[in-house]
């Protein structure tokens, strides 16, 4: 019995069967320790120890992930959770449609765990927003926003963007009102139906990385004050779609960067502020008109 025992911890496998390699090696109960171990073990012995000890060392991190978790106060579970989104979608031009707006944020079965793991790390550790409690922080769609609530929330932000308040007056809120309005029915969705656009004011997604990219060289301080809104509790996606305070200053310095500074001086009418809008905005490939803003304008705003 010793005998062929001892033959067969001492037996050859050719792994040519189960790997691209050509090597052939020894097995024995102090070398190998399982299959996938024998194509390590080619490429040195350490490799018999090494893979036994990354797996603990990654036993060992998941297994302490809800204790970082509960210590900072913030559950890992909702970082997978998806967001509700709205049945109601307007259309490119501006006029209400219907459509479903679905797969915001599908689950995530293609993430690995090390990678959902590093994301809930990272927005349990990730600083809050402190925000008054009246500014609307998020906005899922599905009905309008209060107009008098959306304007107290922008005049919040246009005075963080600028304190002295040149960004505060009433033309600026109302340019900002009535592009929500135009654009979403005053967000009634947050993401264009069958589009690129996100946000209750339909930013392209390029245009994010645009316009950091532009005031990062510009005025980073400008910036610096709207990436204070910022929410890095959650994922970028999320802040371009969701994130009210943080997509209005980005719409206006969207504003401010397709003009070159010069969009103030053409905010004093409602009719003025729908061309800017037409020509910055919309622009003339797209299919909304003037009499399109101001009637939304009238409707949402101005009622």
């Amino acid at each position: 019995m010793e005998q062929e025992l001892a033959g067969f911890l001492k037996f050859r496998v050719d792994l040519t069967r189960c790997c691209p390699h050509s090597y052939t090696f020894s097995m024995n109960r102090y070398r190998l320790f399982c299959t996938a171990q024998a194509e390590f073990a080619g490429y040195g012995k350490k490799s018999v120890v090494l893979v036994p000890a990354l797996l603990f060392i990654c036993l060992v991190f998941v297994s302490w992930l809800p204790i970082l978790s509960s210590r900072s106060g913030n559950a890992i579970l909702p970082v997978f959770e998806s967001a509700p989104v709205s049945d109601y979608a307007v259309s490119d031009d501006g006029e209400d449609s219907d459509g479903t707006v679905s797969g915001l944020f599908p689950q995530r079965e293609h993430l690995s765990s090390f990678s959902a793991a590093l994301e809930a790390i990272k927005a349990a550790t990730a600083p809050a927003l402190d925000l008054p409690a009246w500014v609307i922080a998020e906005w899922y769609g599905g009905k309008a926003m209060d107009t008098s609530e959306l304007r107290r929330t922008l005049k919040y932000v246009t005075r963080t963007l600028y304190p002295d308040g040149r960004w505060s007056t009433n033309g600026v809120l109302n340019l900002l009102l009535e592009t929500a309005a135009v654009e979403t029915a005053m967000g009634e969705i947050v993401r264009q139906k069958n589009g690129p656009a996100l946000s209750v004011w339909q930013i392209l997604g390029f245009n994010f990385e645009y316009i950091r990219e532009y005031f990062g060289k510009r005025d980073p301080e400008l910036l610096e004050r709207a990436m204070s809104f910022y929410n890095h509790q959650q994922s970028e996606d999320w802040n371009r779609i969701h994130n009210i305070p943080w997509t209005a200053a980005m719409s206006l310095l969207f504003y401010e960067k397709a003009t070159q500074g010069r969009f103030m001086s053409r905010l004093d009418s409602l009719d003025s502020r729908g061309r800017l809008w037409k020509q910055i905005y919309n622009t003339r490939l797209g299919k909304g008109t003037v009499k399109r803003y101001k009637q939304r304008a009238l409707e949402y705003v101005h009622r």
